[in-house]
């Protein structure tokens, strides 16, 4: 029995090459594909794909202000998040979980590999990464500092930018949110990254969430 397939994709991953393998799959039926989030949401609340693969370099609106819409548009979809080492650098990453079903997180990734992964999806959750993205986490895990929770001290301001990436939004978004130059908030963000030890704003964020510094009524 075939399954049904919602594409978002992204203009800079190689779609060409992947999307013809995926219409040859005998257990995939393509049922739509768009690089317009706001296509998308509105396609899926019509379609009801059993599947939603998704490119982690859409990013307009943030991953994960789209995949709420998305979810909200069809529950009893299961949603793909497709990336590389690069979506390590995501700072909306790990917030993904309670709205996705399966991370594939591989390199020049094929359609045989894509279609063996959804079969497993649709079943239960999955993440998948190459080696390139095993040595990129590590990598990053070695380069982190790890403070103590008692030398942290957030201003108002600090806590209003990291809530803001902490939600998925963008520095053009926090900035207009909180009434602040973009500038401003890159400084921040900086400064916060000088302050917990860590060079993405990934990393800070996963910091952060582990330390419990900041929740939604700080």
């Amino acid at each position: 029995m075939q399954s049904t397939l919602f594409l978002i994709t992204s203009l800079h991953r190689g779609w060409r090459s992947l999307r013809p393998g995926l219409s040859e799959q005998p257990d995939l039926r393509v049922v739509g594909e768009t690089s317009h989030p706001d296509q998308a949401v509105r396609a899926i609340a019509t379609l009801r794909p059993a599947a939603i693969l998704l490119d982690t370099g859409v990013t307009e609106p943030p991953l994960v202000a789209l995949l709420r819409d998305v979810h909200a548009a069809s529950p009893s979809s299961k949603s793909l998040l497709l990336g590389d080492e690069d979506a390590l650098a995501h700072a909306s990453l790990w917030l993904l979980g309670h709205l996705t079903h399966g991370h594939l997180m591989w390199t020049d990734v094929d359609a045989d590999t894509v279609s063996d992964c959804l079969r497993l999806i649709l079943r239960h959750n999955l993440v998948v990464g190459s080696m390139a993205v095993l040595h990129a986490y590590l990598a990053m895990l070695e380069r982190r500092r790890h403070p103590r929770d008692n030398d942290i001290v957030l201003t108002s301001r600090e806590r209003a930018v990291l809530r803001g990436l902490m939600s998925g939004r963008t520095e053009r978004h926090i900035a207009s949110a909180e009434h602040m130059d973009e500038a401003t908030v890159r400084r921040i963000v900086a400064m916060l990254g000088r302050k917990f030890g860590v060079d993405t704003t990934y990393a800070l964020c996963a910091q952060v969430g582990r330390l419990g510094l900041v929740t939604d009524a700080s």
